[in-house]
């Protein structure tokens, strides 16, 4: 049995030796220090590579037809091996930032056009973040893995598809017919989680998701945290079991090239035990904007993120400060205003609320009017906080699914804007009034509203 069990795990080494490895120069990946928070920069790549048969043209499009590949998705995940914790924050692709190595401005997806050192240089100048290991993985290896752990549960309150109303077609070709618990395969996960055109049927109407891609970054992260516990609740970490994980990323996965066979184990033992609820994520508060060049972007509230980043820089082990990306809300309009909702959802959206939910009410009001659940009330208080009129705030000890709900009434005078730092980037005039939230309280995951 012993003899059977060191093969095992000497051939699963063997496997691990054949994942394609990232090499950086001395100096840009920070040193590890045993039993010590680690940061792991996790990129999803939108290369076209893999694409072979037609209908993956179809579905992906070719290099040659979309360029040269991005960071699709930008996720940071920091380790707290002592209390079996992990911490994520999402950089949103459109983010305005500095490219590192002489590469001027632009959005933080394009920073890996000049290679995977100038990513990972980018954040740690841009932030102030050390970065300990990186993995890449592109849309097969996304399915593949996926697939490996036997599809992953997500709820759907309602049907869904992603579908572009100028071009008339869905890009992705997601559609959830029946609300509940559906299982996902690789081809529908990744669907989901790439969709830049969501949609939801509410009352018998396909309505848009205003929040475009911030909502895209829960959806995400919430992906993940269901990936986690269905990786843990299938025995996965144990040997036996990782081959076909292995099998899936052989091909499809880039590592950089000090993150050991041994450094995976000892990961996967240290979180073994490690509750999917112990996964904290993050929103970073930004703002729209738009360059010099007229490109629509995003630009960090570098004010407002500084409690965020200092988690992920060492400094913190916790926010002491009630964040945005705590308080999970619901936006109705009851104005009549064209427009009013999906301006509202963004930009609160944008400021790093969790926008979980949106909608329409029967009739108009005259009053906004923010309902919180029990216990909520210091939620409540900071949502009011980021409006430009103080609305009614009024206890709901019915309400479930969110922390808040916020109905916009005829009253209602829109979403502050945040104060731009020395720090942002953000062009001239287009800062604004606002101030930052200081109520103390530990930070919260953002579970969905349905688990499976």
């Amino acid at each position: 049995m012993v003899v059977a069990t060191a093969s095992g795990v000497a051939w699963l080494a063997w496997r691990y030796s054949h994942v394609d490895r990232v090499g950086f120069a001395d100096g840009v990946l920070a040193e590890e220090a045993d039993g010590q928070p680690q940061n792991f920069l996790l990129v999803g790549s939108d290369s076209r590579a893999f694409v072979e048969d037609p209908r993956e043209r179809e579905a992906y499009g070719t290099e040659a037809e979309v360029g040269a590949p991005h960071a699709d998705t930008i996720l940071l995940a920091r380790t707290f091996p002592a209390d079996d914790r992990i911490a994520i924050v999402s950089f949103p692709r459109d983010l305005w930032v500095e490219l590192a190595g002489a590469g001027g401005e632009g959005r933080i997806n394009q920073a890996i056009e000049g290679g995977e050192s100038r990513l990972v240089e980018t954040i740690t100048a841009e932030f102030g973040i050390p970065i300990h290991h990186f993995v890449q993985i592109d849309f097969r290896g996304f399915k593949g893995l996926v697939d490996a752990v036997g599809g992953v549960d997500v709820h759907f309150a309602s049907p869904v598809r992603d579908w572009d109303p100028e071009k008339n077609l869905s890009p992705t070709g997601l559609l959830i017919e029946t609300p509940g618990c559906v299982r996902l395969n690789g081809d529908v996960a990744l669907a989901y989680v790439r969709s830049r055109h969501f949609q939801r049927l509410v009352e018998g109407t396909w309505q848009a998701d205003p929040t475009g891609d911030l909502n895209r970054i829960t959806r995400q992260q919430d992906f993940l945290r269901r990936t986690l516990r269905r990786v843990l609740s299938r025995q996965l970490l144990d040997p036996r079991r990782a081959a076909r994980v292995l099998s899936a990323a052989e091909d499809y996965v880039r590592l950089d090239d000090t993150m050991s066979y041994g450094d995976v184990m000892s990961f996967g033992s240290q979180f073994r035990s490690l509750s999917p609820e112990s996964l904290e994520t993050y929103s970073l508060p930004t703002r729209p904007g738009r360059t010099s060049g007229g490109a629509d972007v995003l630009y960090l509230d570098a004010s407002a993120a500084e409690p965020v980043l200092d988690v992920f820089r060492g400094k913190t082990d916790r926010p002491a400060v009630l964040l945005p990306g705590s308080v999970r809300l619901r936006v109705v309009d009851a104005t009549g205003r064209k427009g009013e909702l999906n301006a509202t959802a963004f930009r609160l959206a944008a400021a790093g609320f969790n926008v979980a939910g949106f909608g329409t009410a029967d009739q108009r009001s005259r009053a906004t009017v923010i309902r919180y659940g029990p216990g909520q009330a210091p939620k409540a208080d900071l949502l009011a906080d980021q409006l430009r009129a103080r609305p009614v705030l009024d206890e709901d000890p019915t309400l479930a699914g969110v922390d808040v709900v916020l109905e916009l009434g005829r009253d209602f005078r829109g979403v502050t804007e945040p104060v731009a730092s020395a720090a942002t980037t953000a062009p001239p005039g287009a800062a604004g009034g606002g101030g930052a939230a200081t109520t103390v309280a530990p930070p919260a995951a953002v579970p969905p509203a349905e688990e499976c």
